[in-house]
């Protein structure tokens, strides 16, 4: 059993080369095979897609300074969330980015969804 030094939800479980992956309300948990584990404080996301250990890929929102709409947003890290890239799409009508998954060995699916309809996205990497 696992147990987190700091109060957390979890709303996401992944495994990827013997490490467990624990996505929580605010903190990433990297855990080795032997207990031992790494923290990250990434950005608010609502769904993840690990290339690799390192490399992640999230969706979520975001708020432009004090405007009311969100703006879909597109987290990207080669670091285990050290540092962030982030891209975002929307502006003037609210717009979030809900799920997305692996395609095939090179390409990820996003939808999208805002006030009148929804998009799709193709992402190559």
């Amino acid at each position: 059993m696992f147990q987190t030094p700091v109060s957390d939800t979890f709303t996401n479980i992944f495994f990827f080369d013997e490490k467990t992956i624990l996505q929580g309300q605010n903190k990433i948990f990297r855990i080795e095979k032997n207990g031992k584990f790494d923290i990250a404080t990434p950005p608010s996301m609502f769904k993840m897609y690990f290339i690799n250990i390192n490399q992640v890929i999230g969706v979520g929102q975001s708020y432009s300074g004090q405007g009311f709409f969100s703006m879909g947003a597109i987290y990207t890290t080669n670091d285990f969330w050290n540092t962030t890239q982030k891209k975002t799409f929307g502006g003037t009508v609210a717009f979030t980015f809900t799920t997305l998954d692996k395609k095939n060995d090179h390409e990820i699916m996003m939808i999208g969804t805002g006030i009148k309809r929804s998009a799709v996205f193709n992402i190559k990497f």
